[in-house]
């Protein structure tokens, strides 16, 4: 079994420098690209402004006070911008998208709200297709000026009723007025009457950190595919003569595993070092909160033995060179589409995102979160072996029935 294992160890050795070559182009590549993805999501997280224009009847003094008041006080990331434009000119900037939306203020509108009067909606215009955050954020703002007007509105007649209904006429006005006061003070200090707090984008990461697990799966997944040389085999005469000298199928298989992670996990280290070295180098990559390296290599290890069973799966299954590489690639990379490493699992329906959470890659992804996150590992730690059990035990029937069905 030992002069097996280092004739596999061999082999696997001879591709070992061509390999470390291909896997350090991909981690550059993919360096590169996610360089430039954290860079916009630091641009991104800065200060947004929303432009708004404002159109129609906008001479009112309590109208000009309360455009002022929306500008002021706002310590969120989505700062609105209010302008003041006619209808034509706001119509044909929103078409050249110089402004997110604009407001339609129709004639004697605070008039009429003063006096109790019913008045005209106020017209909300924005693009269509708008989408995201951003869109929504659009239509959040409008449903929160409208509620400050109604229940406003309905608080201030409330209370004159409140005040005549007991002969309390006199006072209307002066009580009516604190309440204008307090309702000013509670919109130019709206921002310390809430708090926000950002979860991630899944498993409690920040967009940097939830894409680094996922380019660091689709690293791992890949870097095993030019082994596909070694261990993908159409002549079974060699595991045929070595069963006939009492050598079974299944420490063949486990011998060719056992060097397949070891070169897996020389690759795992490999591309850890190269990553400490490009963390230096590429400046955007300072967003991400990067954990231990003691916390990474316990994450990144029961990846690897996962993945080398998957491979040597994949590899079993495959009857010749050409079906093995489309196999091994296209398998892989549907499973981290589908696991959430390209885009954000948060972005697929729920049937997906339950089933992203039982999937091998989807598993993987989690448990190297869990050095971000510092988050209990033992789930998806289990759900590893698991897996590195169920593929290697689907492997070996597969394996002794190419070898002419020798049962052991």
């Amino acid at each position: 079994m030992k002069k097996y294992f280092f004739l596999q160890l061999k082999l696997s050795g001879r591709l070992l420098p061509f390999v470390l070559g291909a896997t350090l182009a991909l981690l550059l590549g993919m360096g590169l690209i996610l360089s430039g993805l954290l860079a916009s999501f630091r641009t991104e997280e800065g200060s947004k402004e929303l432009t708004v224009a404002i159109s129609g009847d906008t001479d009112n003094t309590y109208l000009q006070w309360g455009i002022s008041a929306l500008q002021m006080g706002e310590d969120s990331p989505f700062s609105v911008f209010v302008v003041e434009m006619s209808q034509d000119k706001a119509h044909t900037a929103l078409k050249k998208g110089e402004i997110s939306a604009y407001v339609i203020i129709p004639e004697g509108l605070m008039e009429k709200a003063l006096a109790g009067e019913s008045f005209e909606p106020i017209t909300y215009v924005t693009s269509a297709g708008i989408e995201g955050f951003s869109g929504f954020l659009k239509r959040e703002i409008t449903t929160w000026v409208t509620k400050i007007v109604v229940y406003s509105q309905k608080g201030s007649y409330g209370l004159a009723e409140l005040l005549t209904d007991h002969d309390l006429d006199k006072d209307v006005n002066t009580h009516m007025t604190v309440l204008a006061l307090e309702y000013a003070d509670l919109i130019i200090h709206r921002d310390s009457i809430y708090q926000t707090e950002t979860l991630g984008v899944s498993d409690g990461l920040s967009t940097g950190d939830y894409y680094i697990c996922a380019a660091t799966v689709i690293l791992l997944s890949l870097m095993g595919l030019p082994y596909a040389a070694t261990y993908i085999r159409q002549d079974y005469a060699l595991p045929r003569m070595l069963h006939s000298r009492g050598f079974s199928t299944t420490r063949q298989l486990l011998c060719e595993y056992g060097a397949h992670l070891l070169c897996m996990l020389i690759l795992g280290g490999f591309l850890l070092t190269v990553t400490a070295i490009a963390l230096k180098i590429l400046p955007a990559l300072d967003v991400v909160n990067i954990p231990a390296l003691g916390d990474l290599v316990l994450r990144i290890v029961p990846v690897l033995f996962m993945l080398a069973a998957l491979n040597m799966l994949l590899f079993t299954l495959s009857g010749n060179m050409v079906s093995g590489l489309l196999l091994h690639f296209f398998g892989t990379i549907g499973l981290c589409y589908v696991s959430g490493c390209i885009y954000p699992i948060t972005a697929f329906p729920m049937p997906v995102q339950h089933l992203a959470a039982v999937l091998p890659t989807g598993i993987a992804r989690h448990h190297l979160s869990t050095a971000f996150s510092h988050g209990p590992a033992w789930g998806s730690f289990g759900g590893l072996i698991l897996y590195t059990l169920v593929f290697l035990g689907i492997a070996l029937p597969v394996r002794i029935r190419k070898t002419a069905g020798i049962e052991r």
